[in-house]
């Protein structure tokens, strides 16, 4: 299960999440990157993966929310979402609402 701190309620500052957010995707940009180029794929496509970020830092309920249409695209980008690590604590403590990011293959 996950713990959620209720106790830092305190508003975060848009200028800080929104750096957090940045770090999160460029973390997950360079998993990308390193499976793609030791994957098989070559055709293009789009996924977007849905996701959730625990007080730890830890990924957490990945989900396609957008499919490529490409089933190895597809689990090639869940995979990025099991060997990022960890994301690194949410300023706050936590992170409610799900995140999205859009992976590509030009």
């Amino acid at each position: 299960t996950i713990n959620k701190i209720h106790s830092q309620k305190s508003a975060v500052s848009p200028s800080l999440l929104n750096q957090y957010l940045s770090e999160v995707k460029a973390k997950l940009e360079s998993a990308w990157r390193r499976l793609q180029q030791s994957s098989q794929i070559v055709s293009g496509g789009e996924a977007y993966l849905s996701f959730k970020i625990s007080s730890n830092g830890t990924l957490i309920s990945p989900t396609i929310s957008r499919t490529s249409g490409n089933a190895a695209l597809d689990r090639l980008v869940i995979k990025v979402s099991k060997t990022v690590g960890n994301l690194g604590r949410p300023p706050g403590g936590e992170l409610s609402s799900s995140l999205e990011i859009p992976f590509r293959v030009k």
